[in-house]
């Protein structure tokens, strides 16, 4: 039984409170309280103030004897990735097939993967399936991954459906977060190492989806962070004719002593001069796999192509030749 004040302070709660002030008094006075009532204050809450459901996740997860069920199906009408992933690892008692099935119809590839990668028992190959219609490239890529048994190659296939764009946007969010930005997961990794594994993987599952091939083989992609790293290290460690890949200035090349871009941006690598690129190449002998998977990655990253690769194709730069000669 409540007190009177308690009471009262419940009345005023349900009357003008916020939704936090709902929960917390719930916390408070536990199955003494109307959960069902101040439940629906705070879903409504969310609602009527654009918040995302967190609160309600707290309130499945602190308030004893609160409707667990009720608060799955709220957070499935209100289609919130961030807090569906948070009530999936946060919560006991969940209704798995009821929250995959509800996953399903609502089309929401991201808590999909989340529930694939870290609910045991979770339906596999239900969730692929989704993930894999969703064109959503993070959720492909990070499914493909790191689920145990997920098809690499189906997630190449729908990687290559997807528009250039849109793996361009998911590319730069590999690139910032270190990884991939799973919801209310994502953060800055300043060691440039924490992420150049997931970004290489990520842009050879593009450029085998684009091209329709194992391409590159066993051809490495040393990713850098400034082009100034990468002219330093064509000079001193990296092997003559590795692939060059600078995120940061958009900038694609190969090492030799004088590192060449093949990207439209060259940053302080070099682009060969108009009709010199016979000469150029003819000196620094790149292997051929190596230059073929150098133009490749500019297509998959957006990076568009040098004017003297243009030239060498036989197809029309419009600009010509910008960037430091040779």
């Amino acid at each position: 039984m409540l007190t009177n004040e308690e009471k009262a302070e419940q009345e005023r709660v349900l009357c003008s409170g916020s939704g936090y002030e709902a929960y917390e008094l719930a916390v408070r006075l536990g199955q003494r309280a109307d959960l069902e009532k101040l439940l629906d204050h705070v879903c409504a809450r969310s609602i009527d103030e654009a918040v995302d459901g967190q609160l309600a996740v707290d309130f499945a997860r602190n308030v004893a004897g609160a409707d667990v069920a009720g608060i799955q199906q709220f957070l499935l009408d209100i289609a919130d990735e961030n807090s569906l992933c948070a009530f999936v690892s946060e919560v006991e008692d969940v209704d798995l097939a009821a929250i995959e099935a509800g996953v399903i119809e609502k089309g929401l590839a991201r808590v999909a993967c989340h529930i694939a990668k870290s609910v045991p028992g979770a339906n596999i190959t239900a969730l692929q399936d989704l993930v894999l219609r969703s064109s959503d490239p993070l959720a492909i890529f990070d499914f493909s991954r790191n689920v145990e048994g997920a098809s690499k190659e189906g997630a190449t296939q729908a990687l290559a459906s997807i528009h250039p764009v849109k793996l361009a946007k998911a590319r730069k969010a590999i690139f910032e977060t270190g990884g991939v930005p799973l919801p209310s997961k994502s953060f800055v990794f300043n060691d440039f190492d924490a992420f150049k594994a997931a970004l290489m993987e990520f842009d050879l599952m593009l450029l085998r989806g684009a091209c329709g091939t194992d391409i590159g083989g066993d051809t490495p992609i040393h990713y850098f962070n400034t082009t100034g790293d990468a002219y330093d290290a064509a000079n001193t460690w990296l092997e003559h004719g590795s692939v060059i890949c600078v995120p940061n200035e958009n900038v694609i090349g190969l090492s030799w002593t004088w590192p060449i871009a093949v990207s439209a941006e060259a940053g302080e690598l070099h682009h060969i001069e108009s009709g010199k690129y016979e000469g150029v190449l003819g000196d620094a002998k790149f292997p051929a796999e190596s230059l073929q998977l150098a133009i490749s990655l500019t297509a998959v990253c957006e990076a568009g192509k040098a004017d003297w690769i243009m030239e060498m194709q036989g197809e029309d730069s419009g600009v010509r030749f910008r960037g430091p000669g040779m």
